[in-house]
């Protein structure tokens, strides 16, 4: 196939089913990616760089190992390109393409109403003279994640 690809590369559905693949992915390895995508879909660099918005010299250094793909936007345009499912982008970190089905409302968990009679203010030992408010959250953003507890007194 010479020339410009049509849009993103296809490769059989189990291409990304591959235990192989699915180690680059896991560990965001697009040079790997790339030269399993060449062997099994028999694409060119220069296809694949058109597919993932790279030029073929960038493919050749990533394949090489002399570059890493880090920037979540050039990673998610790349498996875009590569025509990725959402397991595919779960394994690799991001965020799937299809948005999760809303829960039904027999799913959503109700939040007990905390008040004076309430069984999780009833443990907590009666301060006096002074009110105080602890919470402790969790955020998950890509490859990092951060716990954060804030204390008001």
């Amino acid at each position: 196939m010479g020339g410009r690809a049509p849009g993103p590369l296809r490769m059989a559905d189990t291409f990304w089913e591959r235990d192989d693949v699915g180690h680059a992915l896991r560990k965001r390895d697009f040079g790997t990616l790339f030269r399993l995508v060449a062997k099994y879909a028999g694409a060119s660099q220069t296809q694949i760089a058109i597919a993932v918005g790279m030029t073929q010299g960038q493919v050749s250094t990533i394949v090489g190992g002399g570059r890493q793909v880090t920037a979540l936007d050039v990673a998610e345009r790349a498996l875009d390109g590569l025509g990725a499912p959402d397991s595919a982008r779960l394994a690799f970190g991001l965020a799937p393409k299809q948005a999760p089905e809303s829960p039904t409302p027999s799913a959503v968990v109700p939040q007990p109403r905390v008040g004076a009679t309430s069984p999780w203010t009833a443990r907590l030992p009666a301060r006096r003279g002074r009110r105080s408010l602890s919470v402790r959250t969790m955020y998950s953003f890509g490859f990092r994640s951060m716990v954060g507890s804030w204390s008001c007194r």
